[in-house]
């Protein structure tokens, strides 16, 4: 499964009149100006992301774990050199690490009530309207995605850990998942 979904997240307007009773609520819709299939929608697009970004950690996670016992230089020939090596408390370690600050645009919908007045030839009336409207809002992301992992005096993978997110980690886990469908 591919990762880097992007949630959209909708903004929405709840009703001026605050808090509903039971009642209340049973006769309105859960949102004003929101109808029940797109808060379905929405709560699916969020768990399509959560699966997502499991699956990229996952997928980075397995792949390092099957590397444990192995010469460092297997994981150089999937993901790369490293962008650093360090040496911690007698632990050598070598690090990936990315970060990219992306500007993505979300789409917000709001949703406005009004009254107008309307005159024409047969005098004036007053009416109700409600108006939904989109904007895309651009909002800037940091993706970024760190994996350390420790050898031992032979150059072995003994340990590794990764933190991040799943858009910045999609760079590492692509190689890897694609090292574990050949093998």
């Amino acid at each position: 499964m591919e990762c880097g979904l992007v949630l959209a997240t909708v903004g929405f307007i709840l009703p001026k009149s605050g808090l509903l009773s039971q009642a209340e609520q049973r006769k309105r819709p859960l949102v004003e100006g929101v109808s029940l299939s797109r808060i379905v929608w929405s709560s699916s697009c969020l768990m399509a992301l959560l699966i997502a970004g499991c699956t990229t950690f996952q997928d980075i996670d397995e792949g390092l774990a099957i590397l444990h016992g192995r010469p460092a230089d297997d994981l150089i020939r999937i993901i790369g050199f490293p962008d650093k090596e360090q040496v911690v408390a007698g632990r050598r370690l070598y690090v990936w690490s990315t970060s990219e600050d992306v500007t993505v645009f979300r789409p917000v919908t709001t949703v406005s009530l009004g009254n107008a007045r309307i005159s024409g030839a047969n005098g004036a009336t007053q009416t109700e309207f409600e108006k939904e409207s989109t904007a895309f809002v651009p909002v800037v992301e940091n993706y970024n995605c760190t994996i350390r992992v420790q050898v031992d005096r032979r150059e072995r993978i003994v340990f590794h850990d990764l933190d991040g997110n799943a858009a910045g980690c999609e760079r590492y886990a692509k190689p890897i998942r694609n090292t574990l469908k050949s093998n």
